[in-house]
């Protein structure tokens, strides 16, 4: 958005309560109207059936969406919570897949050049009966807020991530069930996920075959990518000087008057 609409930082304690949106303008005329849902995992009950409200109220003020899904990491490795609620709302809204994509947010930018390929290997193992293809997602790295370039590397984050919105398409989520998720049955859903982790890694040669091909498919997207991302920028360039030009004209007219 070009700034800080909502507002985040990294204590324990900051999440999101209620559901935010902001409406905004992109350069080449799309109008976004972008929410901010909680998350749907906490610590007691209560605050699990607010965060289903919350995010039955954002799919009734804005039924036609894209929904993006965003996975953390934990040290790099998937969180099993992110599972659980991605499979409790899938489930529920059966989101269709033209209008699903995902973000894995936040990552080192220093990291080991397979991990992308490793983190969508792991994530298709737990996910099991759902498969997505790796087009679907992108992946963001950390922005150091101190950094020389921290505009250029927010800016190229934007743009990714507004590349990925406009290759998809927007759907009607419709609830089809109750989110089905209750807090005393956290710790066997992430004993579970756990095990099917484990499982999953037991052939290691396999798993590593699979990292491999997974990071060539995706280091080939990613030059695809950019490639858009490059036409992307030069679009919204080439309108923005546009404005600016007639801005200048229509300010110079009001000056003469």
């Amino acid at each position: 958005m070009d700034y800080e609409r909502f507002n985040e930082d990294f204590r324990p304690t900051s999440v999101t309560l209620q559901t935010e949106n902001h409406q905004l303008e992109v350069s080449d005329g799309t109008r976004l109207n972008i929410y901010n849902l909680p998350g749907l995992i906490e610590a007691n009950a209560d605050r699990i059936d607010s965060n289903k409200r919350e995010i039955q109220k954002a799919f009734a003020q804005c039924p036609n969406s894209i929904a993006l899904f965003v996975w953390g990491h934990n040290n790099g490795r998937i969180q099993n919570d992110d599972i659980i609620a991605f499979n409790a709302l899938n489930k529920a809204y059966q989101f269709p897949p033209r209008s699903l994509a995902f973000v894995v947010n936040n990552l080192p930018a220093n990291r080991p050049a397979q991990f992308d390929g490793a983190f969508i290997v792991a994530l298709a193992d737990v996910l099991a009966s759902q498969t997505y293809p790796i087009h679907k997602f992108i992946f963001i790295d950390a922005i150091d807020k101190t950094s020389a370039d921290v505009l250029k590397k927010r800016r190229h984050a934007r743009l990714k991530l507004y590349q990925l919105i406009c290759d998809h398409q927007p759907a009607r989520q419709v609830q089809r069930q109750e989110v089905q998720l209750q807090a005393n049955e956290l710790n066997k859903l992430r004993q579970q996920l756990s095990k099917q982790i484990e499982d999953a890694a037991k052939d290691r040669n396999a798993l590593l075959e699979r990292i491999t091909q997974a990071t060539a498919q995706i280091n080939k997207l990613r030059e695809e990518s950019e490639h858009k991302i490059k036409k992307l920028k030069k679009r919204l360039g080439k309108r923005d000087k546009k404005i600016k030009k007639l801005t200048d004209k229509l300010d110079g007219s009001s000056s003469s008057d």
